[in-house]
């Protein structure tokens, strides 16, 4: 999923699909050329305002996008992160069952409510990418064409530069967790603690370091219990360093994640419900 700013003039668009978030007791302002087509809707009763309500529409106007989308986003006054985020999702999802390539989604003031622009950008990045997420088994197939891989996001309300922030920071964190997902994902005789290695090392970069401890290296340092457990797999264990030195930081943060590539053991006192989740624990 690739997200493009664009400016708010740029809107409308004769693209295959426009989305638009539409609140309740309010009329989505999508210019003058859209304007007669949206009081229809809304006089009709076929433009709903509930959350994460999907209308679909097909303006049939020359220089006009060939459908439009309108996600409910209820109230402003009840507007959180995580609604906006679901509403991303939702709107992404319908982009890509009607199999579109590119769409745009119109973003307004009245559409955050009280969030904060850089919160709200963050929630929407986050929702239109992790909206996407498919996990591609290893079956060695060739996977299968995807749609709707290519949002332009159009902001237009007052706090342009900390919506920009706000959406690369969403993108980051977004397309962590989509790395981390598809590792989770990965059956156990896959993602054993040498694939995590190596793909953590991929990770290393100008303020990333990377440091993998094997077997002789842990029993050096006698850390007893990690390598008793790793003794019940014939896969040999690894110990992950990560050391990341921002530029300027002024504190020193130890993080210990638990790495764990399957089960950890103790089966009779786990819920069998939920037992097969055990390597989300990674």
């Amino acid at each position: 999923m690739k997200i493009r700013l664009v400016a708010a003039k740029a809107a409308p668009s004769t693209q295959e699909l426009l989305v638009a978030f539409v609140n309740q007791g309010k009329t989505p302002d999508l210019g003058r050329a859209l304007a007669k087509f949206v009081g229809k809707a809304q006089a009709t009763g076929d433009l709903s305002t509930d959350e994460r309500a999907a209308n679909l529409f097909y303006p049939d106007a020359s220089g006009q996008p060939k459908r439009v989308l309108f996600v409910g986003l209820g109230k402003a006054e009840q507007r959180t992160t995580e609604k906006l985020r679901r509403a991303a999702a939702v709107a992404q999802k319908r982009a890509e069952a009607l199999r579109v390539g590119t769409f745009r989604l119109l973003v307004s003031d009245a559409d955050l409510g009280d969030v904060e622009p850089t919160v709200a950008g963050r929630a929407l990045a986050e929702g239109l990418i992790l909206g996407a997420y498919r996990y591609e088994k290893p079956t060695g197939e060739k996977a299968k064409a995807r749609h709707a891989q290519r949002v332009e996001l159009c902001y237009g309300g007052k706090g342009q530069k900390a919506f920009a922030q706000g959406v690369e920071l969403g993108r980051i964190g977004a397309e962590a967790t989509v790395f981390s997902r598809d590792l989770e994902n990965l059956p156990g005789n896959l993602a054993t603690p040498t694939v995590l290695a190596r793909e953590a090392k991929k990770l290393q970069g100008a303020n990333l370091t990377v440091k993998v401890l094997d077997e002789a290296a842990m029993a050096k340092l006698k850390m007893g219990a990690l390598l008793g457990v790793a003794r019940g797999s014939v896969q040999p264990p690894k110990l992950i360093v990560m050391d990341y030195k921002p530029a300027g930081y002024k504190s020193t943060v130890c993080i210990v994640g638990k790495g764990l590539t399957f089960d950890t053991g103790g089966i009779s006192i786990k819920p069998s419900a939920k037992m097969d989740e055990m390597r989300y624990d990674m």
